[in-house]
This record gives C-alpha cells, structure tokens and sequence, in this order.
C-alpha cells in the first residue's frame, strides 16, 4: 500500500515537472526546424559550389577565400560606414531632442505625439521604399519640386542615377524611419532617471541646457550604447527598403541592382543577388551570410568595449 501511493506521487512529480517542457516543446520543435536548421544547412553550404539545381560540388573553403578578395564585399561594407556616418550621428541627435521634449511636464498630447512619432519604424519596409521611390523621383519628383520651389536647385537632381545623391536619399530615408525608435528608448531612459537629481541641479542654478549634458547624457550611457549597437547592425542587415527603393517609380520599375555604381549596395542585398539573382551561386551566397555574421560579431565587441563604462541606466 506504502509503494503504490508512492508509486503514484511520483508520477504525479513526473507529470508535474513534465508539464512547462511539454508546453514549450512546440517552440522549440519550430525554432529547430525553421531557425536552427536553416543556420546549420547554411553553414554546410559555404563549403559548396551549387547553382539550387545541378548537384553540390565541395570546395572547401574556396567561397571564404574568394570573399576575403571580393571587392565587392568589401564595398558593401564600406557603404554601411558610409550610411552610419551620414545617419547615426542625426538619428541620435533627433532622438535625443524628440525624447527630452516629449518627456517634458509641460508637453500636451504625449501619447499622441509619441505614436505618430513611432510610427515610422512600424511602418511596412516595402512601403517605405515605394513611398520614398515615388519622393525621389527624377521628374516630377516631389522631393525636387520642392527644392525647385525654394530655389535650393535650378535643375533636377538625379537621385537613383548618381552615387552621392542615391545615398544622400537613403540616409534621408533612414533618419526619417529610425529617428522615433531612438527616441523611444531615450525616453525610456529619461523617464527612469531620479528626479531629485534634477531639482537639485536647478537649486544650484543649473538651466536646462546643463541639466541635460551633465546628468541626463551621462545617465543614458547604456541606452546610447544599445541604439548605437542595434543601429548598426540594421544597417549591416539593409536590404527591403533599399530593393525597393530602387526598383519602384524612381528607376521605371526596374531593378537597378546596389544603385548608381553600387553606392547602396548593401552585404545582405549583395548575399540575395548572389542566392536568387541572374547568376545563381548558393555556396558563396552562404559564405557571405557567414561574413556578415563576423563582421556584426566583431563589431558588437568594439562597440562595447568603446562605450562600456560605469553601469547606469
């Protein structure tokens, strides 16, 4: 009698310790066979030459090889630096200014305020590019009417044709679109900051302007350092805006593949083409993803050993 309640107990705790990994298992069974598969098959593919039809031939490490040479690679690189410097400094900047302001006592309509000025970031990747694409239009464009309006141009600015210009328009686009996600996270932190240490800078006859640089930035360490890193690895992973924003309205409804001369070339536009363009090579294709993944590897560490520090908010 003594057994066979125990025997029953210890079903019970089986059952019991059982249950969250039972309700957890459908997770994990999706993630291996639509995330973790797709990683690992991707990585088996590097060492191959394989067109998607005809049989894989083994290379071994010839696709990494001919990526350390690629100059190609290594312009799509230089074009997200490029990007970084154009928008990172602004969208900090902007996010900062957006999120001091929205943050304000005195500000009405905050949450108003602050869902048009997140709507950006949620708005659909294949929007943007079609909507900026009909913007930057060569003729016709409302961007440059605009310009011809204010006499800034006494000529149309041929904006998907020529390199500075083309990226000049995508770092627009980029500001406009990630601006409201900086400033989301700066508010974030504002908002957690102790008030006391404000009222006691104002006691002591700091305005607001000193209020800000010696308590408010040093106290958003952490948050600059998590947008500059988040920042920086959605540039390196650019692709939807781009592809569209450059086979919409502005270029005829063509594809015009990296932009005037590659200026917009991004790594994962340059990996798609590889994998699904003219010429299909899924082999270096996946030694290109395996690339990227280095490159934000690396640059995740630089990141934080430039802006690590005193733990804050």
């Amino acid at each position: 009698m003594v057994a066979s309640q125990s025997s029953r107990k210890d079903r019970r705790h089986i059952k019991s310790t059982a249950f969250p990994y039972l309700m957890t298992l459908p997770y994990f069974l999706i993630y291996a066979l639509f995330g973790l598969f797709p990683i690992i098959y991707t990585f088996f593919l590097s060492f191959y030459d394989w067109n998607g039809v005809a049989a894989k031939a083994f290379i071994g490490l010839s696709n990494y090889v001919r990526l350390a040479k690629d100059p190609v690679f290594w312009t799509t690189l230089l074009n997200t630096l490029i990007l970084a410097i154009f928008t990172l400094p602004l969208q900090l900047l902007l996010g900062f200014a957006l999120a001091a302001v929205l943050s304000g006592k005195a500000m009405p309509l905050k949450k108003t305020f602050r869902f048009f000025n997140f709507l950006p970031y949620i708005t659909n990747s294949v929007a943007i590019g079609m909507i900026f694409s009909v913007l930057f239009t060569w003729r016709g464009g409302v961007v440059n009417q605009a310009l011809r309006l204010l006499g800034l141009i006494s000529k149309d600015i041929y904006w998907t044709g020529k390199p500075w210009p083309a990226r000049i328009m995508v770092a627009i686009m980029l500001i406009w679109k990630n601006t409201g996600y900086t400033s989301l996270f700066f508010a974030a932190g504002i908002t957690n900051i102790n008030p006391s240490l404000y009222e006691a800078a104002e006691l002591d006859g700091a305005n607001g302007f000193q209020r800000h640089v010696y308590i408010t930035l040093p106290m958003l360490k952490n948050v600059i350092r998590f947008v500059v890193l988040t920042s920086s690895i959605g540039l390196l992973q650019l692709f939807d805006e781009l592809y569209n924003l450059f086979s919409g309205t502005a270029t005829n409804a063509q594809v015009l593949v990296g932009g005037p001369r590659n200026a917009a070339l991004t790594t994962v536009w340059y990996m798609y083409d590889k994998g699904f363009g003219s010429v299909v090579e899924m082999g270096y294709a996946s030694a290109i993803a395996y690339g990227l993944f280095i490159v934000i590897l690396v640059l995740t560490v630089v990141i934080n050993k430039a802006l690590e520090g005193r733990r804050s908010i």
